[in-house]
């Protein structure tokens, strides 16, 4: 055999060799070591080019020394050899797997102005190392930077993969980026055959309503109705259908919103007596007095039309009112609501109407309330047991009070901090040492640790 005279090849098969073996060394051992395989190419008359240092660049990545990546990224330019987009990529790759987002986003500026589209085997590398490098834009809350990204993938003919860009949409929703979301929904649509779960569209539509966003529920909502159709579903959980409701109402649907709750409450009749789930409606309806007769005339009129009218949207009023401290308006609504609306009242309409007996001065009134649910067979949720301890706090004092919480705890709904700060202020104040021993063993039994002393 001949002499065997190495190739640009053989060199990068050694510079892998060469950091991993120097891997846990000092920087200046691991360039002293490249550039040594750099100096025999030059005596063996293979001429370190562009492509050798781009391999010593990926070999910086796989073992994430962004450090040593910087030092050849600088001896390049010393040996005036133009980078090309290999370099910045790889320069990115390294960057964003030592977690220096701010280098890896300078390397990408510089790539941008590089001429050229992305193709071959360079757009696979490209497509893995930008992923890398929006997500972390996207978990940072960088979202500038992000859309740009996203601009340059359209622009250059990337693709993301559906699982990164369910996670990415997860992270960008999260963050009230609204833009970056809709963008990254948008690009879903390339992908008819990839379904976002339940957990992800909840945590858009959350996003959409809160920022007002009626494109984003819209897209939201149609990626849900392709994974019910796929999975053979035939109505989404309540806690979806609840996210759904408040984007509808923030977005000034309120009809809609009307028509949606008859769906919801005939599906899940339980879920919709408690008030908190048209809590979105209460508050939309609680802006100012114009609001909530607006709504109540929306449910007159079709009370006239003889269309159904949802008696959780008759709650959220009767609430509205409480809230601004109408409570003659709020009871006006509760006798309306049983005569001509012909509405049975269940549970969170009673707390609808406590809730505005305890705030504003008439905490007696709830005894009546209650007298008047067990004439009706209506049983006392968590919230009306939250009410009628705060009333009997007001009115009777501690030792009665502690008797209700008695009954809420055997009924299995654990007391509020808020409630069993209360309660132990309350005791104290008395001295009575059977009621704060009470308190105390409550505190202990759910946990609530700093109301021991």
């Amino acid at each position: 055999m001949g002499d065997f005279k190495p190739t640009l090849s053989a060199y990068s098969a050694l510079m892998s060799a060469t950091t991993r073996i120097h891997k846990h060394e000092p920087k200046e051992s691991k360039m002293q070591a490249i550039k040594g395989i750099f100096t025999e190419m030059e005596q063996e008359g293979v001429h370190p080019n562009v492509h050798a240092y781009n391999e010593a660049l990926r070999q910086c990545a796989r073992v994430r020394d962004d450090d040593l990546a910087k030092l050849l990224f600088e001896d390049m330019g010393s040996a005036k050899i133009q980078p090309n987009k290999m370099t910045y990529l790889q320069l990115i790759a390294s960057a964003v797997q030592s977690r220096q987002l701010n280098r890896a986003l300078d390397f990408y500026h510089q790539l941008q102005v590089i001429p050229g589209q992305i193709s071959g085997g360079l757009a696979r590398f490209a497509q893995r190392t930008l992923q890398g490098l929006l997500g972390s834009c996207v978990r940072t809350k960088r979202m500038e930077q992000s859309e740009v990204i996203l601009r340059d993938f359209r622009e250059w003919g990337l693709q993301i993969t559906p699982a990164a860009v369910g996670e990415l949409i997860l992270s960008a929703a999260g963050a009230d980026s609204v833009s970056v979301t809709i963008s990254l929904m948008e690009m879903l649509e390339d992908y008819p055959e990839y379904y976002l779960d339940e957990g992800t569209i909840l945590v858009v539509l959350q996003c959409a309503a809160r920022n007002r966003s009626a494109e984003l529920t819209d897209l939201a909502w149609s990626s849900l109705e392709q994974t019910q159709h796929y999975f053979g579903q035939d109505f989404p959980s309540p806690i979806v259908c609840h996210a759904r409701l408040a984007c509808m109402i923030v977005n000034g649907q309120v009809e809609e919103s009307l028509e949606y709750l008859l769906k919801i409450e005939a599906k899940y009749p339980e879920v919709t007596e408690d008030l908190n789930f048209v809590s979105s409606l209460v508050e939309h309806a609680s802006v100012g007095e114009s609001v909530a007769d607006k709504v109540y005339f929306m449910l007159e009129e079709r009370n006239q039309q003889e269309k159904k009218v949802p008696i959780s949207a008759m709650n959220a009023v009767i609430a509205a009112c409480s809230s601004m401290g109408d409570l003659e308006r709020s009871f006006g609504t509760y006798e309306e609501m049983k005569g001509s609306f012909s509405l049975t009242p269940n549970a969170a309409t009673f707390n609808a109407l406590m809730t505005g007996c305890v705030r504003h001065g008439k905490p007696e009134s709830v005894k009546l309330l209650q007298e008047e649910m067990k004439s009706a067979n209506i049983s006392p949720n968590k919230e009306t047991f939250v009410h009628l301890v705060d009333a009997t706090l007001l009115t009777e004092g501690a030792a009665p009070a502690l008797g209700i919480l008695g009954e809420m705890t055997n009924k299995g709904y654990a007391p509020p901090l808020k409630l069993m700060q209360k309660v132990r202020l309350h005791s104290n104040q008395s001295g009575n040492p059977e009621d704060m021993a009470k308190v105390t063993s409550l505190c202990e039994e759910h946990g609530y640790r700093s109301l021991i002393k």
